[in-house]
């Protein structure tokens, strides 16, 4: 009796770690970025214990980035990025949705330039309530969001949402600036050739994730402060090199890993 009792017991605990995390996280990474992809895959495992897993997207070579972006249509703009009529990052993230994860699941999508400073909120159903998507905050603007961390809710609408966006960057524009102007949020982008995209959205809670600046005068010293978010997304400043931010990111990761 005593020992069916301690089996159920550990049969239950299995399948309650298992069933533990209850959405998919996925990133996109080049040949430059396989390193930190590795690294940040260790760490999601272990601030879930084990329970949440990070899929990796490789696409090889860098270059490999470029090679069908699309270009502008005769008399529309576009904003200035290098990154405008590249759909690596939609097409991936329509094509999971789509293929790879059941409806009404959740996908946590997180670029590989991201840093997990603490334990992951392993229910991210309760960060969502009756949200469809939730974008992490663009800091130059309170009110514009970011594509490098996004929580989705594999529904009918966030498929279409991303088939429409990819649609847009065919005609050469860039995504971050597209989902601004479907969804009405500030941006530099120009939104003339752009409709506006009914859909239950809204930012993800800063306690969750914020994006951070590095610039020229960093010095990569691990960010100690109460408030700090479990994911921290950086961007560079427009002089500031490639190396710096892999820089950081060694140093950082090092450091929360610890």
């Amino acid at each position: 009796m005593i020992y069916v009792v301690l089996v159920l017991l550990i049969v239950s605990r299995v399948q309650t770690r298992v069933q533990s995390c209850n959405y998919n996280v996925y990133t996109l990474v080049s040949n430059k970025y396989e390193l930190q992809a590795a690294r940040l895959k260790h760490r999601i495992s272990q601030v879930t214990e084990e329970n949440c897993l990070l899929k990796v997207i490789s696409i090889g070579k860098d270059e490999l980035i470029y090679v069908n972006k699309s270009k502008v249509r005769v008399g529309e703009t576009q904003y200035r990025n290098k990154f405008a009529g590249v759909d690596i990052k939609t097409a991936a993230i329509q094509n999971i949705l789509v293929n790879e994860v059941p409806l009404d699941s959740v996908l946590l999508w997180v670029d590989a330039n991201v840093i997990i400073t603490k334990r992951l909120w392993q229910d991210l159903f309760q960060v969502l309530k009756e949200k469809e998507i939730l974008f992490v905050k663009e800091p130059s603007h309170a009110k514009s969001i970011n594509l490098g961390v996004i929580a989705i809710r594999n529904s009918v609408k966030t498929r279409e949402l991303f088939s429409r966006l990819t649609e847009y960057i065919h005609r050469g524009y860039w995504d971050q600036g597209v989902m601004c102007c479907m969804l009405n949020r500030p941006t530099r982008h120009d939104c003339t050739h752009i409709s506006n995209f009914k859909i239950r959205w809204g930012y993800l809670p800063d306690r969750f994730a914020q994006v951070k600046k590095l610039r020229h005068s960093s010095s990569c010293v691990p960010l100690k402060t109460k408030n700090l978010p479990i994911i921290v997304k950086f961007t560079i400043s427009k002089d500031e090199v490639q190396y710096k931010r892999m820089q950081c990111l060694r140093n950082y990761m090092k450091y929360y890993s610890s």
